[in-house]
């Protein structure tokens, strides 16, 4: 007998769903959490598992699903801390290891809104209870409420998972219906919102995007998640033998044109490149050579991704080394879903200390207008190095920007992302950085989403900002921002400018430089 059995077996916790059953038979509960409930979330959970190929853990979320709502004998409120309590003290006094014991416990703990969990095992109990959603459930109370009462009309729940070649993909959640659904009336149901966040926290988790169907029918119920696809991707490696910079500039045109149809097909609103695309970020020392290397901001290489931008109603971030005088720019070109150009900005910090000592920096800071399918969002950019300096993203937030996009090609380890996570936090703003994968000298993926919103009315204690950090791997991966709350937050917390005194600021217009921050390399603007 497995352990899972075992537990399923014990008249203990029997005792405590069959009272569960009757209790709420005569209470204003709307939905049953008995034993009816608990077998769907264990299939639902077997079923997660699978889709996510963690099947070695199968055992132990069927054991979370089947404790995860014990708290219930004592009511509804509190009911996921209760249920972690009970569940710890039942097995300590049983004497019963569980496999991958503290991550259940954490997810029972977690299942009622821990939808910011890095816990594949928590997220797949948050998911496969919040969308135990059919008929069965409904308690006498339900069948009268509106919206709960359309639950009627829901007979099982599928779950799918659609990879795509470069990784991630698409994440389903389907409804199945008896096609007497009254999907007007069930919208009113606001326990909806968790059935979604459930369903995005999920697909994040497998860095996919998510979908939510009835009936096999996109079902839009809410719209201001801002999908951000992370192209972090290998340059083309064209063999020495055929090395020519105009069959690599072509071969990057291509790869990339590829990459915006399959972050489209996972739902993306924006697509974001890694730093200087176009040449694969090399900054050749012959000029003559470097400049060859460029493309124009108007020439084929962008106008190929603003047809394709138009074609898939997608804007995209491209960044290209531009042609400019005297040398060559490092750019990002900010192109919107209707094919229009509504930046060029060139990287003003570029790195004197090294190779881009070579390139023409940038001299001002952008911020447009973006149009998306959720509304217009105010966007700006930095550019890898630009993000070290707190000026950049400050001057961005002082222009009106909720997001800025950076695209990068360096290390990300713990500090420089430390560095992301403040200039979001302190900015109350978005940034969405996109690195080259590991195998690219000196990059390491980990792309990343921070939204900077630090702390929500029913949060207790600080979140983390971080929406979305990949791993090293090649690979296009989705970050979801979501508007409403970023937009939100921003309104009544005490950071961006809120509180600022710039009167006292003067010094940070102060051109002079004294030790210990002298050197040689620096140029003079």
């Amino acid at each position: 007998m497995t352990v899972y059995e075992q537990i399923l077996e014990d008249e203990q916790i029997r005792s405590l769903y069959d009272w569960i059953d009757e209790k709420e038979k005569d209470s204003s509960e709307t939905l049953h959490h008995g034993w009816v409930h608990i077998a769907q979330v264990m299939e639902n959970m077997e079923n997660l598992l699978i889709l996510a190929g963690d099947e070695d853990r199968i055992e132990a979320g069927k054991i979370a699903a089947l404790l995860h709502d014990i708290g219930k004998v004592k009511g509804s409120k509190g009911h996921a801390e209760r249920s972690f309590r009970m569940a710890e003290k039942y097995l300590k006094q049983t004497g019963i290891h569980i496999p991958h014991q503290k991550k259940v416990l954490k997810a029972i703990r977690d299942h009622s809104d821990g939808f910011d969990s890095h816990s594949l095992l928590a997220l797949a109990l948050i998911l496969a209870d919040k969308t135990d959603l059919c008929h069965q459930r409904l308690l006498p109370e339900g069948e009268k409420t509106p919206g709960v009462r359309q639950i009627a009309h829901i007979r099982r729940v599928e779950y799918e998972l659609e990879k795509s070649e470069f990784g991630g993909g698409e994440f389903r959640v389907n409804f199945i219906t008896d096609g007497e659904l009254n999907r007007e009336e069930l919208e009113t149901y606001p326990f909806l919102k968790k059935v979604f966040a459930a369903a995005r926290a999920f697909a994040r988790r497998l860095h996919c995007c998510p979908s939510v169907r009835i009936d096999g029918k996109e079902w839009n119920l809410y719209s201001q998640v801002l999908k951000i696809a992370f192209l972090q991707l290998m340059p083309a490696h064209i063999p020495s033998d055929q090395a020519d910079d105009g069959l690599f500039i072509q071969t990057q045109l291509v790869r990339g044109l590829h990459a915006m149809e399959e972050a489209k097909k996972m739902g993306a609103d924006i697509a974001l490149f890694p730093e200087m695309w176009s040449c694969g970020y090399q900054i050749p020392e012959d000029p003559q050579t470097l400049a060859e290397l460029a493309v124009p901001a108007d020439g084929t290489f962008v106008r190929a991704f603003a047809e394709k931008a138009k074609e898939l109603e997608m804007a995209v971030a491209v960044t290209i080394l531009e042609k400019a005088d005297p040398a060559p720019r490092n750019s990002v070109i900010l192109i919107d879903r209707f094919g229009n150009t509504l930046y060029n900005y060139a990287k003003v910090h570029t790195c004197d200390f090294s190779d881009e000592s070579r390139l023409t920096p940038g001299e001002e800071f952008f911020v447009a207008e973006l149009d998306t399918a959720c509304g217009p969002v105010k966007t700006g950019s930095m550019i890898c190095f630009d993000r070290e300096f707190p000026e950049s993203a400050r001057i961005l937030m002082l222009k009106g920007a909720e997001l800025i996009l950076t695209p990068n090609a360096c290390p990300m380890e713990i500090n420089r992302l430390a560095g992301l996570r403040a200039r979001a936090n302190e900015n109350m703003l978005a940034i969405a950085t996109c690195n080259y994968p590991e195998g690219k000298p000196d990059c390491n993926g980990h792309s990343t989403l921070f939204d900077g919103v630090m702390y929500t009315p029913d949060s207790e204690g600080s979140l983390d900002t971080c929406l979305l950090e990949t791993g090293s791997k090649e690979g296009i991966y989705l970050g979801e921002l979501d508007l409403d709350r970023l937009r939100n937050y921003r309104s009544y917390e005490v950071h961006g400018n809120a509180f600022r005194r710039p009167g006292l600021y003067h010094l940070l217009t102060e051109e002079k430089v004294e030790e210990p921050f002298v050197r040689p390399e620096r140029k003079t603007r």
